[in-house]
């Protein structure tokens, strides 16, 4: 967050008039979770997300502690050949996955975009978007 202040200069003093924080626009960075479709019924433990900065960035700067997938943090990280891959609570992402979907009657499958988020040593925030298919059980079609 940068702060900028101006002032009122007077004869031998400046005083202090208004301090206006300003936040960091988030960049754009490339995502791929896994699996690429979800089944809600299934029992799987984790969701991977691979994320990789554009030119510029690096994955080393990325802080862990920060990283979300659709507000769900992440557990755990490991940077592999330029690409920071991490993990997040299955269970977590399907109770929210389940709260996104408009449901239409008879229909099983829906393509539902997801956002990653997180922030660089600096601040610098990063924002980046995947698309995976959910299949809802056959109970919990309308």
């Amino acid at each position: 967050m940068l702060k900028f202040c101006f002032y009122n200069k007077t004869e031998e003093n400046f005083s202090r008039r208004k301090v206006f924080q300003h936040h960091h626009l988030a960049f754009s960075a490339t995502v791929d979770i896994d699996p690429d479709t979800l089944n809600l019924k299934s029992n799987g433990q984790l969701i991977t997300a691979y994320i990789t900065l554009p030119e510029g960035y690096s994955v080393e700067d990325i802080v862990l502690e920060t990283v979300e997938v659709e507000g769900i943090p992440a557990e755990w990280g490991e940077i592999q050949n330029g690409v920071l891959m991490v993990k997040v609570d299955r269970v977590m992402v399907q109770n929210t996955l389940t709260g996104m979907i408009d449901y239409e009657e008879g229909v099983k499958f829906y393509d539902i975009e997801l956002t990653v988020t997180g922030e660089l040593t600096d601040g610098t925030p990063f924002e980046g978007n995947d698309t995976i298919r959910i299949i809802l059980p056959i109970t919990d079609i309308h």
